[in-house]
């Protein structure tokens, strides 16, 4: 019987039975170090592709088959959101638009505090997808309230919250196209599409009736965007020189 070279169990078959490891490996070259690369970027043997159908076509079935206990060929929720947002960010650098546009200005002040005023506006653009990341714990707090009945906990919702939030990242890039015709459209279609997004998807996760999911999903919604211009706030205060 070989062993693992990672581990070292023994092996019966073409993949370690305890951490999934091929069993046969050779001495590397050059190919299997390029065959990597080409792998991440082809998605080959990566749960990414079903991840991103099944939260398009189904979202609430697909999370909640994750919360219990389907996780292989998943991709892990805070890997796909802080990914989706990743991308979501260079794409709006790069077509120059801005998820809120923040304008902040003075009057009668120095040279000094006109830059400082200028850095914070920039930070406050930049700024806004680290905001969103930290107020999604208090918007799965609030989320578990208004869903209470379901009985999914606390860490249940949260997952929900980072595969909605890294769902919807991935979508906006389909809106970008918007924002060379209108910034305003582009950020009202956003908001729309996360609104009726939520709500379908609490449909098949939290097992809610549509009625009663539409308000609630808008609930969270208003209070996401509260939360996070709160977070905001926080995470560019040092930059006005008062941290």
């Amino acid at each position: 019987m070989q062993a693992c070279g990672n581990c070292g169990a023994e092996l019966g078959g073409r993949f370690c039975a305890q951490c999934g490891q091929r069993a046969t490996t050779r001495r590397l070259e050059l190919r299997d170090v390029l065959g990597q690369v080409l792998e991440s970027f082809t998605l080959v043997e990566s749960p990414l592709p079903a991840t991103l159908v099944g939260l398009t076509r189904a979202p609430g079935a697909t999370i909640a088959r994750y919360v219990e206990g389907a996780r292989v060929r998943t991709t892990a929720p805070l890997k796909y959101a802080l990914g989706g947002m990743a991308l979501y960010v260079l794409a709006l650098r790069l077509a120059d638009l801005a998820p809120l546009r923040i304008q902040i200005t003075g009057t009668g002040g120095s040279a000094e505090t006109a830059a400082a005023l200028a850095r914070a506006s920039e930070a406050a653009r930049g700024a806004w997808e680290l905001a969103t990341l930290v107020a999604l714990p208090l918007v799965a707090l609030l989320q578990r309230a208004l869903f209470h009945a379901s009985g999914r906990n606390y860490v249940e919702g949260l997952v929900f919250q980072l595969y909605v939030a890294g769902h919807l990242h991935l979508a906006g890039l389909l809106l970008v196209p918007l924002g060379f015709l209108d910034p305003q459209l582009f950020l009202g279609t956003r908001a729309l599409l996360a609104l009726a997004y939520v709500s379908w998807a609490s449909i098949g996760f939290f097992g809610a009736r549509p009625l009663s999911a539409i308000p609630r999903a808008l609930a969270v919604q208003v209070l996401q965007w509260v939360l996070v211009m709160c977070a905001l706030v926080w995470i560019v205060f040092p930059w006005l020189g008062l941290g």
